[in-house]
């Protein structure tokens, strides 16, 4: 009993003497290591700040006397009517740029296309808040670039604008910015986060990633988080050209009812995805949009897609099977080009065209079913698919392309048709593969 009391009355002994020291300290703070934020401008110091030696947990946040920033030397730019097109020998050898806000007496107010492109040696760079706009490519290249601080003048970032920055982890978009352009983050391996201020009236940031200000369309997904799965926002009703391109790290994205589009490029390259369902609003697919999903076993296509774009699945090496529906009218050119474990297709009956490659490389393929309103088959649709041992040719086809069938080392064709039709290419047989005229199909 003895221990107990005294145990107890240690520990209240200890909370009177943590309560007396916190009070204390709001009348007596001791601060001594300051640390600097890091946030100096060309027109401001910055701050450092100390935490409270007592132990409190208080800040204290003081101006950085002489930390304000040394604008790079003129002659590192190349510099035209307001715009730094590009840098010169000697800039190109620099590791962290200031900007200044004027050269020769004349205000920077913008940064021109490809200025910075490959710069690869750049780390960080400063913008002074007189420029307005960042052009296309502008950054391009700047592999070692980690740090940009975009000021609040800037409206517009151009397309392309910090394509291959490879070591950018997070960016700030100001809320003077009202456009930016396609692809201005492509590629960015690294980037978790791409923050948007509150007063945006054009765009917001929700969990890092960049989405337009309603929150209907998904413009960029931050690829270098580490996440494997994803749930899209049920406001999301489109999905933005290479929204989720190059991400290496998700295994499956969660597409909700209500998405309307998927843009061109968007899965482009996202090498790990296994999984993902199309839901039933979707009506539009875009170019590339799955290209390279390496990882890609099985996608079933919903009866509301109206259009398949080009190169839409190619190099999608595991897909098995695909049934294209009756709703979709035109299926793009290398649609499934390099899809080397596709073993059957079944063409929807509303298609009217099969493109150039659309089939091309596809080395497993042993099926194919084409509906009777195709009336076009491009070159090299079948080009090396060389284990399609048949094929009906409807009769609703009046033209075939150079090619068409080149490598098909296994396959008989069967055409509807009496004879070659006028709009076949003399070459549309180039492998001379056996041809049975006037097929009758079996019902």
């Amino acid at each position: 009993m003895k221990r107990k009391i005294l145990l107890t009355l240690t520990a209240v002994l200890a909370l009177s003497l943590s309560v007396f020291c916190l009070t204390a300290c709001k009348h007596k703070h001791s601060y001594t290591n300051y640390v600097s934020d890091n946030n100096a401008t060309l027109d401001s110091d910055g701050t450092k700040t100390a935490v409270c030696d007592n132990g409190c947990g208080e800040t204290d946040t003081i101006i950085d006397v002489g930390s304000k920033l040394t604008p790079t030397d003129a002659s590192a730019f190349i510099f035209n009517n307001g715009a730094i097109t590009g840098l010169t020998t000697y800039g190109k050898t620099l590791t962290e740029i200031v900007i200044p806000k004027t050269i020769n007496g004349v205000a920077v107010t913008s940064i021109g296309d490809a200025a910075f492109n490959g710069c690869d040696s750049l780390t960080s760079i400063e913008i002074p808040n007189s420029v307005t706009s960042i052009g296309d490519y502008a950054f391009r290249n700047c592999t070692s670039l980690t740090s940009v601080e975009i000021p609040n003048s800037v409206t517009s970032i151009g397309d392309d604008a910090f394509i291959h920055c490879y070591s950018l982890t997070s960016i700030e978009i100001p809320n003077s910015v009202t456009s930016i352009g396609r692809g201005a983050f492509y590629y960015c391996t690294s980037l978790e986060n791409i923050n948007v201020a509150e007063g945006n009236e054009n765009y917001k940031s929700i969990d890092g990633n960049l989405y337009s200000k309603d929150g209907k369309t998904l413009i960029r997904y931050a690829i270098g988080k580490r996440q494997t799965s994803f749930i899209i926002p049920n406001s999301v009703t489109s999905i933005s050209h290479e929204a989720f391109s190059y991400c290496k790290s998700l295994t499956s994205v969660e597409i909700p009812n209500g998405v309307r589009t998927i843009g061109d490029w968007a899965f482009h390259g996202c090498s790990s995805l296994t999984s993902i369902v199309i839901p039933n609003s979707v009506t539009w697919i875009g170019d590339y949009a799955f290209c390279y999903c390496y990882s890609l076993r099985s996608i079933t296509i919903p009866n509301s897609v109206i259009s398949i774009g080009n190169s839409a699945f190619s190099h999608c090496y595991l897909l098995g099977s695909i049934t294209i529906p009756n709703s979709v009218i035109s299926v793009g050119s290398d649609a499934f080009y390099g899809c080397t474990s596709l073993t059957s297709v079944s063409i929807g009956n509303n298609v009217t065209s099969i493109s150039s490659s659309v089939f091309e490389n596809c080395s497993s393929l042993t099926s194919v079913s084409i509906g009777n309103r195709v009336i076009s088959i491009g070159y090299y649709a079948f080009k090396n698919c060389s284990s399609l041992t048949s094929i009906v040719i409807p009769n609703s086809v009046t033209s075939i392309g150079y090619y068409a069938f080149q490598n098909c080392s296994s396959l008989t064709i069967y055409c509807e048709a009496e004879s070659k039709p006028n709009g076949w290419d003399s070459w549309w047989n180039y492998s001379y593969r056996p041809v049975v005229w006037g097929y009758k199909p079996q019902n």
